[in-house]
């Protein structure tokens, strides 16, 4: 990404330790509706100044060099074709409408399946998991295989609500003046 973008290294240091706010007020940015867009996507009240400038400019990088954005078709597609391999080529099994509350973890400390909400047991061969960490290390697993670090990440580090990305295609022109940087 760097190598093929260096035009954004001089940002990066310039902005590198300061926090969005500090970097998005710098910038006088006079367009109100450009500006409110890019503090929701940079911050939420009462946090502003805690979300570094380094991370919301990466994240334009990405976007601006075609490196991130969304499936075309969406992210079903990929899911589809996710589920159509495990379950016709690799002979798997899904079971839908069901939450995982443990992993069952053997003697070595190696997972070997799941244990569900109403009590049932699925062992499996590996275990990928598709929820955030902290349910899967505090919950999970009961803490039982926290590393230092990450203890020290969940109790002392800021959080931040989750960005989400949502993308409309639309087959004709929309008039607007958010072009407007007056």
């Amino acid at each position: 990404f760097m190598i093929h973008n260096w035009k954004i290294i001089p940002a990066m240091i310039r902005y590198g330790n300061k926090s969005s706010k500090e970097m998005l007020d710098s910038l006088r940015i006079r367009n109100k509706k450009i500006r409110f867009f890019l503090d929701r996507m940079a911050f939420e009240t009462g946090k502003e100044d805690l979300f570094p400038a380094f991370s919301l400019l990466f994240v334009m990088g990405l976007q601006h060099a075609q490196n991130a954005g969304y499936l075309k078709g969406g992210s079903g597609q990929m899911r589809d074709r996710v589920v159509d391999t495990f379950t016709n080529k690799l002979r798997g099994t899904i079971k839908y409408q069901s939450k995982v509350r443990k992993i069952i973890v053997d003697e070595s400390g190696t997972a070997r399946g799941v244990q569900l909400e109403d009590g049932t047991r699925h062992l499996a061969d590996h275990v990928v998991t598709a929820c955030d960490l902290h349910t899967v290390l505090y919950e999970m697993l009961d803490g039982k295989y926290l590393a230092p670090e990450y203890k020290t990440a969940f109790d002392e580090w800021a959080t931040f609500t989750p960005m989400v990305m949502v993308g409309f295609g639309v087959d004709q022109l929309i008039n607007s003046d958010c072009h407007d940087t007056q």
